[in-house]
């Protein structure tokens, strides 16, 4: 064998061994939330970590680099430098930080919520929040919502201080940049998105917003003025669309999932063992966050929702299957490297594109649509101009983590969902928005998730008539999926789709 190939294939399974016990591991813990598991990814993480900053794979990558190589020999040894980045670190840094992520993130999936002299899961609280008319019990199921981020807060800052010690040493102002990188994705672009998104939607969003709060005005006796964020159906977003119905009766779960699974396969999409080896069900014991891991970079793809008979878990349930079709249908042939998504932002267009899924294609017994368009926009809208809040927020967390973040929190609460602040506003609430914890630098994937699905759904429905069927969807499986990290994701985008925010735009006028 040529010794260039002999080399990097030695690279990719040393990689794959030590990378499929953590993911087991992670597996464990987040669907059993046992300490044993933590345990146990926290030394199969610990392993990794080294096996990526060893004086072996670095003496592997110096002998490569010197050595005449190929455009996809270039991309492997690329793709590697880059994940290595938020690691090279000293021993001590590096654990000192896992330490703290493993045990806030513990803390996270494992909180249970006081209310009364109960203790409430989040989807118990959410739930509440919802039918509660008693504007001080609101206050105090809000409240209690964002206790966590007051637990948490303190050791979050010191976490992102960690973060930007590495990135700093690494060359980069902060840990933020140092993300963005490795992401290969250039904070203009995500400047440009917000500002196009804001521009274009801005007077939308406030229409919107102030029917939302006459509504509330009606419900609850109050001034405009008066409201506060424990008056809307969520306490760090507004919910613009009641609970989605559909009749009950008619639904079956273990005909919905059978009827799925046909769907699928009858578009070539087969996903039999994604479902078989998830947890898609809803229970108390693993973490409330859904979610999509690929344990081996190969067949092992798992998924874990909390499937009810509420619509919106549907939906989730959709979007985690695009993620898992991503990974399913990744180029068999390419190396370990780089058989993963060119970038998170593609798998979470694909995850969103699938969420638009209309249900009744799937299982008849469901409506097209359980809640009117208008008001699906509405709600779209809204979570959008979180996200923006959020993405603005922690750009500025990396950037300075002593500032007053509690006031930021709220000043751009207020700038950009014109949300009041509330008198007792000076603790840190927006520590409750996880993804800062678990999945730094993260948020701007839903931005760009949400403009890409848009232009996936504009340009397939254009040339395909309809963006879900087997042509579309395989279409866009062989120029998106197919490739994995063989190209930057931008590239893969091509003259059919761009990085535009216009079609996500143009569906709210």
């Amino acid at each position: 064998m040529n010794k260039i190939p002999s080399m990097l294939l030695d690279l990719n399974q040393g990689l794959k061994q030590q990378f499929q016990p953590m993911m087991y591991a992670l597996w464990k813990l987040l669907t059993s939330n046992e300490v044993e598991w933590l345990d146990s990814f926290e030394e199969n993480e610990k392993k990794y970590q080294d096996y990526l900053t060893s004086q072996e794979l670095d003496t592997l990558l110096c002998n490569l680099k010197s050595l005449p190589l190929t455009k996809k020999e270039v991309r492997q040894i690329d793709v590697l430098d880059k994940e290595k980045l938020e690691f090279q670190a000293s021993v001590e840094l590096r654990e000192e930080i896992n330490k703290l992520w493993n045990e806030l993130h513990y803390h996270i999936s494992t909180y249970k919520f006081k209310y009364r002299n109960n203790h409430l899961s989040q989807s118990e609280l959410l739930s509440e929040l919802k039918s509660n008319k008693d504007l001080l019990e609101r206050e105090h199921l809000w409240k209690s919502y964002m206790k966590m981020g007051q637990e948490i807060g303190p050791d979050l800052i010191k976490l992102v201080e960690l973060r930007n010690k590495i990135a700093q040493q690494n060359g980069f102002s902060n840990f933020y940049e140092l993300k963005l990188f490795a992401q290969e994705t250039e904070l203009m672009d995500i400047t440009t998105l917000c500002e196009q998104i804001r521009n274009g939607l801005d007077s939308h969003y406030n229409k919107l917003k102030n029917d939302l709060d006459d509504e509330l005005c009606q419900t609850f006796n109050l001034k405009p003025e008066n409201i506060m964020p424990w008056h809307y159906s969520h306490p760090t977003r507004l919910i613009g669309n009641p609970e989605n119905q559909f009749d009950q009766q008619e639904y079956s779960q273990v005909n919905f999932i059978s009827n799925l699974i046909n769907w699928f396969k009858n578009r070539g999409l087969d996903i039999d063992q994604i479902i078989e080896r998830g947890d898609i069900l809803d229970n108390n014991i693993k973490t409330k966050a859904d979610f999509c891991l690929s344990l081996d970079r190969k067949d092992d793809i798992r998924i874990s929702t909390h499937l009810t008979n509420n619509p919106e878990s549907i939906f989730t349930l959709l979007h985690e299957i695009g993620h898992a079709v991503y990974e399913k249908n990744l180029d068999a042939d390419l190396p370990f490297l780089l058989k993963q998504p060119a970038n998170i932002s593609l798998s979470e267009a694909i995850a969103l594109l699938f969420e638009k899924l209309p249900l009744n294609l799937i299982d008849n017994s469901l409506p097209i649509n359980p809640t009117s368009h208008s008001i699906k926009n509405r709600h779209l809208l809204f979570k959008t101009f979180s996200t923006l809040t959020i993405v603005e927020f922690e750009r500025s967390l990396y950037k300075n983590p002593r500032q007053n973040l509690n006031s930021l929190w709220w000043d751009l609460i207020g700038d950009i969902q014109g949300v009041n602040r509330p008198h007792d506003w000076d603790h840190p609430y927006w520590a409750t928005v996880s993804h800062f914890t678990t999945l730094p630098v993260y948020y701007h994937h839903y931005l760009f998730g949400e403009t890409l699905a848009s232009q996936f759904e504009f340009n397939l429905n254009a040339e395909f008539r309809q963006w879900h069927s087997k042509e579309a969807l395989q279409f866009l499986v062989s120029k998106i999926c197919k490739p994995g990290m063989s190209s930057n994701w931008t590239s893969l985008l091509g003259e059919k789709f761009e990085l535009s925010a216009a079609p996500f735009i143009n569906q709210f006028k």
